[in-house]
């Protein structure tokens, strides 16, 4: 389905229906380098209790928005657009990676929507000089060698998420990668704010994932009601690499949310 938002269109899909249980819908938000596809293995499990929305962000999967720069409040914006063309008063926001930081942004500017959020593998952060660069680099290798190349900076050949983030990401437009990953290199410092974030939080990180393990941590003692989760074994892709054991975990915050 296609919600047209004007300077966007976006590809959303909803599951579970009135089959999907009484609970908040869900709204699902991917990462940097990912579509909705990276939430398949995830929403039956969501569906089962609640409507699940994922959807392609701006530039990325088959949603239109990848011929000019954008920002995080731009795609705080869909999502509440999107939200509101499908008439959710209340949802509980899970995002993966740079969608975790969407979730944030969102819950700040439109915190009467929100009735709770997942960060998953997220940084509220700005990265370092050098991590900036390592990004600015990716960048100018995924414009060399297309959209599956943005991978690289969170799995690596031969690890067992490597083909599937892989085609995850090759699947995206090249223009709309660049751009997404511009925005993280612009982002900034947003650990100050998450004090106004009034509404019960799940924090969710790999073990593996040693940096954003740091974040993870930053962010929960920073956040008035925060639940932190640190998974044994897994790396930056717990939708891919635990999608059931993540799912349980989504399921069980979401109703303590209201």
């Amino acid at each position: 389905m296609i919600v047209d938002l004007g300077p966007v269109a976006l590809h959303y899909e909803m599951d579970g229906g009135t089959a999907g249980g009484t609970g908040l819908p869900f709204v699902l938000s991917h990462g940097v380098i990912e579509n909705a596809a990276s939430w398949a293995d995830v929403v039956p499990m969501l569906a089962r209790h609640h409507r699940v929305v994922t959807y392609d962000a701006r530039g990325r999967g088959t949603s239109t928005g990848d011929a000019w720069p954008f920002a995080y409040a731009d795609l705080a914006t869909d999502v509440e657009c999107l939200a509101a063309h499908l008439g959710f008063d209340r949802l509980y926001h899970a995002g993966h990676s740079m969608g975790a930081r969407v979730a944030l942004e969102h819950a700040l500017a439109y915190p009467g929507r929100v009735a709770g959020i997942a960060l998953v593998s997220g940084r509220a952060t700005r990265p370092d000089a050098a991590g900036r660069r390592r990004l600015a680099d990716l960048a100018a290798q995924v414009e060399r060698a297309g959209p599956g190349a943005g991978v690289a900076l969170w799995a690596h050949p031969g690890e067992p998420v490597y083909d599937r983030a892989e085609a995850i990401a090759a699947a995206n437009p090249k223009d709309g990668t660049v751009l997404a990953l511009q925005t993280l290199v612009e982002m900034d410092d947003l650990l100050p704010e998450l004090g106004r974030v009034h509404v019960p939080v799940l924090v969710v990180v790999g073990d593996r994932d040693e940096s954003y393990v740091a974040s993870a941590r930053e962010m929960a003692g920073a956040l008035p009601d925060a639940t932190l989760h640190v998974l044994e074994g897994v790396g930056h892709f717990p939708n891919l690499e635990c999608p059931e054991l993540l799912a349980t975990l989504l399921v069980a915050h979401a109703a303590r949310c209201r």
